[in-house]
């Protein structure tokens, strides 16, 4: 329904997909919504990074170094127009403007031709996350963070990546894939913690293929920018150097311009939202989704937490919790997962048997170069499978067979048909080794 005055049903705050969601179910109820948002496009964090990040590592997978960018900014712009298409074909008004509140139930919104004022029943907040900028990087055109990093107008020929974690390592893997010689020092013990180690040793022998450098527990002391460059200063001593730095030190939640106090809502440290189970603040139709509600901060998660925030927010049941979504990492190459890794089940003190399947023996694997693992954690005693683990070009496709086979038999992946030649024929075969293994069927 459209917004013909300022009175409304639902005021969602922020364009991201939690947000876009959450407008869009509120649609579906059949209810008055205003979508507020101060960007120049649709999407938040999707359009300023990951559709510009995804794009490069198709680019960097296909081997295309010493790539123009100026084809970004057109792709990223069709994907928000099509964002807000959908949203006006639902009967969702954008609001242009950055949004305060003026009290619990009122919005006011500063944009281009004054401020205009929502009185709203529920409010969504969806205002994302902002990168983290440590106290040692001062700001300067040569220093760059992950929302910035794919808005150059050129790739440089040198960068140093400063970062741990998910985006710091699939933005040092892209662009090294892209020609960059990048140098990335990763202060954590080991990379990507969290991941099957075997699996990402895979990633950094591509990385080192490509010609990047890791340098793996090393600590920041300095970061010195100038004219024609940026200097990095390690703890031991040691002085890099290179025409552009990249830092991704995490995100913090983007609260500061919301005036929450007047909505009565509390703060706790790290600057985070009190929030109950559900998502709702401790006012109860004020609701929260994406970023600003924690981990896991994927896209696939905060769809479905705009969803449940709009129902909560208009006192609707949103329904049962969804389970875990599956994890995509798009470093070259990918890295995907869903349910428990063999470690994690054996902790809990499963016995477990692992199955696996080398992506680059499989007919299409010759075919296309693709080379990797998929990795199936199944319980010995019933068969059922636990887990799914893979490395290779096209591992966050592959990844949702093995979610939507989560607690069936594994044995019954051995005895379905999958396209040939196909990639996903690793869970046949990873399913027969696990056969070998006299897993339970």
């Amino acid at each position: 329904m459209p917004v013909t005055d300022s009175v409304v049903d639902l005021v969602v705050i922020g364009g991201g997909p939690a947000g876009q969601e959450a407008a869009l179910e509120g649609a579906r109820l059949g209810v008055r919504v205003a979508l507020v948002d101060d960007g120049p496009r649709m999407g938040g964090a999707v359009a300023t990074g990951t559709v510009p990040s995804k794009a490069l590592h198709d680019a960097a997978r296909g081997g295309r170094a010493g790539l123009d960018l100026a084809w970004l900014g057109p792709l990223v712009d069709e994907h928000a127009a099509a964002a807000a298409l959908r949203l006006e074909r639902a009967g969702v008004t954008w609001v242009r403007g950055r949004a305060r509140f003026g009290s619990a139930t009122t919005v006011v919104v500063a944009g281009p031709d004054g401020e205009r004022t929502l009185t709203a029943k529920g409010v969504v907040l969806a205002t994302g996350s902002r990168p983290v900028r440590p106290r040692i990087v001062p700001a300067h055109p040569r220093v760059l963070d992950s929302d910035g990093v794919a808005w150059l107008p050129r790739l440089p020929r040198t960068l140093l990546v400063l970062g741990s974690g998910v985006v710091a390592w699939e933005w040092a893997s892209i662009l090294a894939g892209l020609g960059v010689a990048v140098t990335f020092v990763d202060p954590s013990p080991r990379p990507l913690t969290g991941q099957e180690p075997a699996l990402v040793d895979l990633v950094r022998e591509r990385f080192a293929r490509d010609g990047g450098t890791l340098l793996q527990g090393e600590a920041p002391a300095e970061v010195l920018p100038r004219e024609d460059g940026v200097g990095l200063r390690l703890r031991s001593g040691r002085l890099l150097e290179a025409e552009r730095l990249l830092v991704s030190a995490g995100r913090a939640p983007d609260l500061a311009p919301l005036a929450l106090e007047r909505a009565g809502l509390v703060v706790e440290p790290p600057g985070r939202l009190r929030l109950d189970a559900q998502g709702r603040t401790s006012a109860p139709h004020i609701t929260v989704a994406g970023d600003l509600a924690g981990p896991p901060g994927l896209a696939t998660t905060a769809m479905e937490q705009g969803r449940r925030a709009a129902a909560l927010a208009l006192g609707r049941d949103p329904g049962p919790a969804p389970p875990a979504p599956p994890v995509g990492i798009y470093t070259l190459p990918e890295l995907a997962s869903a349910g428990e890794d063999a470690a994690t089940a054996r902790a809990r003190g499963a016995r477990v048997v692992v199955g696996r399947a080398a992506l680059g023996a499989l007919a299409r694997g010759r075919i296309s170069g693709t080379q990797g693992v998929l990795q199936l954690v199944v319980d010995e005693g019933s068969g059922a499978l636990l887990g799914v683990q893979i490395a290779g070009d096209g591992a966050t496709e592959l990844v949702h067979v093995g979610l939507l086979s989560l607690g069936r038999p594994a044995l019954d992946l051995a005895r379905t048909p999958f396209n040939y030649p196909s990639l996903a024929e690793a869970y046949r075969e990873a399913a027969l080794d696990l056969g070998r293994q006299r897993v339970a069927a």
